[in-house]
């Protein structure tokens, strides 16, 4: 599929918009000189929006590296960044929150967090009410909560953010 970008729907718009020189200010002559009204436009750009919105989002988007998707891709993010026995791993984990292989879904998906229980750290199908995610992009104090980023000395990279966000909001399956 073709991406519709900004610049076609500019391009769409403008051609539009184009005046006829007809006394008629509702009216606009498009490429081929056919008359158009004003609610003629809006239609041309709602279209045009509409074909941007759906188009295809695996440039910006890409799968994350390694194959992996679901879970699987989050758990390889959470085993690299997070679950350490001085972080999110070992028999003392911090928050109570165990982040390795095999004990991190359970942990976390649908799971009150311990610094604001009305949230969980994962709530299914939806990111931006999922403490974890606030966590990850530093803006847990917009909802109460305390610390700093996650996880400690550093940051996720845009993309694993955005993997995790699309694995909540896919519904969190374990796979």
């Amino acid at each position: 599929m073709t991406a519709v970008t900004d610049a076609t729907v500019a391009s769409v718009y403008l051609a539009s918009c184009r005046r006829t020189g007809r006394a008629d200010s509702e009216q606009t002559e498009g490429r081929d000189g056919v008359v158009l009204t004003r609610w003629t436009r809006v239609g041309v750009m709602a279209v045009a929006l509409a074909a941007v919105a759906c188009a295809s989002d695996d440039a910006v988007n890409p799968p994350p590296p390694g194959g992996q998707t679901g879970f699987a891709a989050v758990q390889a993010i959470f085993t690299q960044n997070c679950a350490f026995s001085s972080c999110h791993a070992g028999s003392s984990p911090r928050e109570g929150m165990n982040l390795s292989a095999g004990l991190a879904y359970g942990n976390i998906v649908g799971i009150p967090s311990s610094q604001v229980p009305r949230l969980n750290r994962v709530t299914p199908s939806n990111p931006d009410s999922s403490y974890m995610v606030l966590k990850l992009e530093g803006e847990a104090g917009l909802v109460g909560g305390v610390g700093t980023r996650m996880p400690l000395g550093g940051s996720l990279t845009q993309a694993q953010i955005d993997t995790i966000r699309a694995w909540i909001a896919a519904g969190a399956p374990t796979n």
